[in-house]
């Protein structure tokens, strides 16, 4: 297995910006891999591949009269090719964990995603958040790491901590490293 992973997803709290998916991404960090990468490309730039192929999808979806049921849907795009050199996987999922009750601490990630408002008053989205296991922070940035209610927490090794970038390429963090 890889030691990262990266997840890329629209800037939407539909996709990859909301609590589901970023305890997700810290499950993953926890039991699976040392770096969990979730990016989230800017708004008007995100015609990447993913919507290239669902562009696809979406031209054989709307030749169908009716889609009744969650496996209607999922026929249909089975029989949406797939691009050259990829393997389609349609599966229906009947149960996910609850992944509420993962978190060590109660972590509230909230205001990533893009307003107007916020724009104007000078507030930017965050495009990418790293989730790490502590072990592998340098060890200036684990003294820095904070937690809901502690600005000091005591931090283990194996403690996953969220690292926000606002924009991949940027040097700086947008928030002090955060105990997931």
């Amino acid at each position: 297995m890889p030691a990262s992973a990266r997840i890329h997803t629209d800037n939407t709290a539909s996709e990859g910006g909301n609590q589901i998916c970023m305890k997700l991404c810290a499950w993953l960090c926890k039991y699976h891999f040392k770096v969990v990468d979730m990016y989230q490309l800017m708004v008007g730039h995100t015609h990447d591949e993913t919507d290239q192929d669902f562009s696809v999808a979406r031209h054989r979806l709307n030749r169908e009269e009716r889609l009744d049921t969650i496996d209607d849907f999922a026929e249909c795009l089975r029989d949406v090719p797939p691009k050259v050199g990829c393997t389609r996987i349609v599966e229906v999922l009947t149960g996910v964990h609850d992944w509420t009750g993962f978190s060590k601490l109660h972590v509230t990630v909230s205001g990533h995603t893009a307003t107007a408002q916020k724009a104007n008053d000078g507030i930017y989205t965050v495009h990418l958040f790293r989730l790490c296991q502590a072990r592998n922070l340098p060890s200036d940035e684990r003294a820095s790491v904070v937690s809901h209610g502690d600005p000091k927490p005591i931090v283990d090794d194996d403690d996953v901590v969220l690292l926000c970038k606002q924009h991949i390429h940027s040097n700086a963090y947008s928030q002090a490293p955060q105990l997931f």
